[in-house]
């Protein structure tokens, strides 16, 4: 979403969520090489801009995640142009399927975990190290 779209959205008092691994994350996990069928795996790392936002806006962050959704779909491993090209669309370019063959997600167990809200102070212009403390 463009920072515009997010900062109406918030000022309207609206609830966003936001995926921060973004498309990246979509290419992570199995099958891609190096990566186990049974484990999850999440993108955060330099992934801040959520933070940022939060703190500009003075808005609270409430953690989600959840367990199993990444076997709700199977997926081929393309070549890592398409992660590239991916980015640079904003688009995914995925090769899934679930049940039946179709985009009809498998049955499987999910687990939301929900932390409690963190309370973001309003900061106007906030440094490296305030984002990095939330």
């Amino acid at each position: 979403a463009k920072p515009q779209s997010i900062t109406k959205a918030l000022s309207d008092k609206k609830s966003l969520v936001i995926s921060p691994g973004g498309i990246r994350e979509i290419f992570w996990g199995y099958p891609r090489p190096g990566c186990l069928p049974n484990f999850e795996y999440v993108l955060l790392k330099n992934r801040s801009g959520f933070v940022r936002k939060a703190l500009e806006e003075g808005v609270p962050l409430v953690p989600v995640y959840v367990f199993g959704n990444s076997k709700t779909f199977k997926r081929v491993q393309l070549p890592k142009f398409f992660e590239s090209l991916s980015q640079r669309l904003k688009v995914s370019i995925v090769l899934f399927w679930g049940r039946f063959g179709l985009p009809v997600p498998f049955k499987v167990p999910l687990l939301f975990a929900i932390g409690g809200p963190i309370e973001i102070p309003k900061i106007s212009n906030p440094t490296d190290e305030q984002v990095k403390v939330f």
